[in-house]
């Protein structure tokens, strides 16, 4: 009961929005919970998925139905921020990701802050998401918004009642910015 699921309405809204992007994509269902939105990517022909999620009994369930779906995943028990770092530090990128975090402790703004916060490379900056891909958050849909992050792109928003699931990719330079309506 501690775990808020996104909607069914939501997840096959997101997932009918990304249709064509799901097909052997890289996945991160970020506060995963039960894990439905990578699960529903995995089953939609996503590539991979890797599931976060800071509640040993939540990773638990997604352990489960991974196994019962025949599907596989890389499941971490951990903080978000803890995660990112480490998938930061392994030179991760991903297509899609998706977060749900707690409405009350994490405004979108720090999601945005650690997803497009960029370190260096070899080649040069780089991101959690890669070039083309797409960050969902899930959020409450009165959350007020600061700022966004000069290196992220609003596309759109689509509100399913007291939720608002907001998809960003990377900005272009020199890209105005605006907070969303």
């Amino acid at each position: 009961m501690a775990t808020r699921p996104t909607t069914d309405k939501a997840r096959q809204a997101v997932c009918n929005t990304l249709a064509h992007e799901i097909p052997d994509a890289r996945v991160l269902d970020l506060c995963a919970g039960s894990g439905a939105v990578g699960i529903e990517a995995l089953s939609r022909g996503a590539r991979s998925a890797v599931f976060v999620d800071n509640s040993a009994r939540a990773t638990a369930v997604i352990r489960r139905n991974l196994e019962r779906l025949g599907l596989l995943g890389d499941i971490h028990t951990r903080d978000w921020r803890a995660a990112l770092h480490d998938l930061n530090r392994q030179g991760e990128a991903f297509d899609i990701i998706y977060a749900d975090p707690p409405y009350a402790e994490t405004p979108p703004l720090s999601i945005l802050a650690e997803v497009f916060g960029e370190r260096s490379s070899e080649a040069g900056e780089i991101s959690l998401l890669a070039p083309e891909g797409i960050l969902i958050i899930e959020s409450a849909i009165d959350a007020a918004y600061e700022p966004m992050s000069p290196r992220a792109r609003l596309l759109k928003t689509r509100a399913f009642g007291h939720t608002r699931v907001s998809f960003y990719t990377h900005a272009s330079p020199g890209e105005l910015h605006t907070e969303p309506s």
